[in-house]
């Protein structure tokens, strides 16, 4: 099984949430976006365990079913023809 995680279910992950750990043990691959890896990091910065949280990120990102994928002009591309086509159908992406 492939995933891509998002923040939620990280943090989930790292609160121990059953379902969600059941979901990572089971993957083949695991996927993280660099805007997710963005948003933990402004997460840390903004609390008060910014070295224990890099250093746990860092140990999960070691996994070797983890990877880190890379944003070219072909994502962008496909983020938005899928957008503009959720617009048209009346169900839009929301930006933050």
């Amino acid at each position: 099984m492939k995933l891509i995680l998002d923040t939620n279910a990280y943090v989930a992950f790292k609160l121990g949430y059953t379902e969600v750990t059941e979901y990572l043990v089971q993957a083949h691959s695991i996927f993280i976006s660099p805007v997710m890896l963005g948003e933990l990091m402004f997460g840390f910065r903004a609390g008060g365990r910014f070295d224990k949280n890099m250093a746990e990120l860092n140990h999960f990102l070691a996994h070797p079913v983890v990877e880190v994928l890379q944003l070219t002009e072909i994502t962008s591309d496909r983020y938005g023809r899928i957008a503009a086509g959720l617009k048209k159908k009346g169900t839009p992406t929301q930006a933050l």
